[in-house]
């Protein structure tokens, strides 16, 4: 029994390795726009069927992409996407919450089935109460925008 709890006894860290972590400051956060270079590539692969952590994991096996900025780069690819799918609010005239069987979370959606945060369903049906929760991303925009919800007082 003593020889299993050495065996998982972790090293006491040093006084100095101490002092060094209280100094240390969390890495910067990388420039707007630092991952700008590889959208072209990003582009092709995702339109040859690859997924996002596909085309992650291609860019880093090719050298274009650093192992450690793997994670980083797919939280700003789908920041991007999900911005660009974002619908225009000033368009939108009629808007309602509304669930789909393929989301978890209730949807602000318009008139043409798409929800502001940019997802789509083949169907959407009107939510009718219930605990689920909405999409952070819609409550943002609706918020944000001053968007009128039909049914909502």
């Amino acid at each position: 029994a003593v020889k299993a709890a050495r065996r998982f006894r972790r090293p006491v860290p040093s006084p100095a390795l101490i002092a060094k972590a209280a100094k240390a400051e969390p890495p910067p956060r990388f420039p707007r726009g630092y991952f700008d270079p590889l959208m072209p590539v990003v582009r092709k692969l995702l339109d040859n069927g690859y997924r996002l952590y596909q085309v992650a994991d291609w860019c880093v096996n090719n050298g274009t992409l650093k192992e450690a900025h793997r994670i980083r780069f797919m939280g700003a690819m789908r920041m991007r996407f999900s911005r660009l799918r974002q619908q225009d609010t000033r368009k939108v005239a009629d808007v309602q919450w509304m669930t789909s069987m393929f989301y978890d979370s209730i949807h602000a959606v318009t008139p043409e089935g798409v929800a502001l945060c940019g997802s789509r369903a083949s169907q959407w049906s009107v939510f009718e109460g219930g605990g689920a929760a909405k999409c952070t991303r819609c409550q943002g925009i609706v918020t944000k925008k001053n968007v009128t919800i039909a049914g909502d007082n």
